[in-house]
């Protein structure tokens, strides 16, 4: 007697997905705030697998052979993509509700009850998260049955698949108080993948197993900034001239760099026996390595008073690894036969800070190793 099959189904899925939120309010004191904000959202999901089958039985009742096979297929696929925009406006120097809240120095101001000016905060974002994966498997076994009992004669499996995902997310934020303004763009990625393979083969009460993993992640992002205007130089004003009354106010701008890189790779192999029903690890090894890199910089200049300054300050720091690990069964125990870490890491950094002090007072840098500027110090 032989029988075949086969079967093949496919799924798919798709939406979309939106917000939007607007208003506007006045508070008791007469401040004036609005929100005008806006999301969507896009998905697809499909998926299809086939497979296939097989019996073959040959022999008499009383003994005869049956031979199985199985063959399986699938492959999916998922996206999600959005985007969103938002653009608020509140009284510089209170919260939305038109309360007054905390500047820099931690202190409130409350120096006037109907605020002046105005404060905005726009961007937008957009983001993507894509998946591609696929598995395969076939099977096969003989089964022979005589003197009343079944025995495995020959038992293979095969499965093998992998993911791959990518996914991103960046945007742009832009805040302005009244001649002060804030940029900040921002932009992130990763990419991982995934891979997979099982072997499995054996007779009667015997078998071996097999098992490969791998995975590898990639990932970078990024993180630039622009500031502009008296806000930018508030605190270190503070610190140099307190509570001076006599403070004659300042400027500046500055532009900020950040970049992040980095890689890990994992890697797994494992060995198993099974017999009478006892399962024991004869080689286990994992092998794994990774680095990440940070730039990072930051540069400007301020005018405070008569004075002006000016600073460019950069930074490189990486740091590597590697991890094996052995391992297998020792008396009913899973038991690490040997094990490896070993890390470099790396931090150069270069940094210049110019003055021009055209009043009486001095400015003193303080510094604290390789790109840590600490502030300024009067005297």
């Amino acid at each position: 007697m032989h029988v075949t099959g086969n079967t093949d189904a496919t799924i798919s899925d798709s939406g979309t997905d939106g917000v939007t939120d607007t208003g506007s309010g006045t508070s008791p004191n007469g401040a004036t705030d609005s929100v005008n904000d806006s999301a969507t959202d896009n998905f697809t999901d499909s998926g299809n697998a086939t497979g296939n089958y097989s019996l073959h039985l040959s022999g008499t009742p009383d003994n005869f052979t049956v031979t199985l096979t199985a063959g399986l297929n699938d492959n999916v696929t998922s996206g999600d993509q959005g985007n969103g925009t938002f653009d608020d406006t509140m009284p510089a120097g209170t919260s939305p509700a038109g309360t007054p809240v905390a500047d820099s120095s931690g202190s409130q101001d409350n120096t006037s009850s109907s605020p002046t000016g105005t404060e905005e905060d726009k961007g937008n974002g957009t983001f993507t998260d894509n998946l591609t994966g696929s598995d395969n498997g076939t099977f096969s076994e003989t089964l022979s049955y005589a003197n009343g009992q079944f025995t495995i004669t020959n038992f293979t499996l095969d499965v093998n698949g992998g993911d791959n995902e990518n996914l991103t997310d960046g945007g742009t934020e832009t805040t302005t108080k009244s001649a002060d303004s804030k940029n900040d763009n921002l932009a992130d990625q990763a990419n991982v993948t995934d891979g997979y393979k099982i072997h499995v083969t054996g007779s009667g009460d015997t078998f071996t197993t097999t098992i490969d993993d791998n995975k590898t992640v990639n990932f970078g992002d990024t993180d630039n900034g622009t500031d502009t205007g008296a806000g930018l130089v508030n605190d270190v004003q503070s610190r140099l001239e307190g509570s001076n009354s006599g403070s004659t106010g300042g400027s500046g701008s500055g532009t900020s760099k950040v970049k992040i890189d980095g890689d890990v790779t994992v890697k797994e192999h494992t060995e198993i026996g099974t017999s009478n029903g006892v399962s024991t690890i004869s080689d286990y090894t994992l092998d794994a390595s990774g680095w990440s890199e940070v730039n990072d910089g930051d540069s400007g200049a301020m005018t405070i008073g008569n004075d002006s300054i000016t600073f460019n300050w950069s930074e490189t720091a990486g740091v590597s690894f590697t991890i094996s690990e052995t391992g297998s069964t020792q008396n009913g125990k899973f038991h690490v036969d040997s094990f490896n870490y070993d890390t470099e890491a790396s931090d150069d950094g270069v940094h210049t800070i110019t003055t021009d002090c055209t009043t009486s007072d001095s400015v003193k840098v303080n510094e604290n190793g390789i790109g840590d500027w600490i502030g300024f110090v009067v005297t």
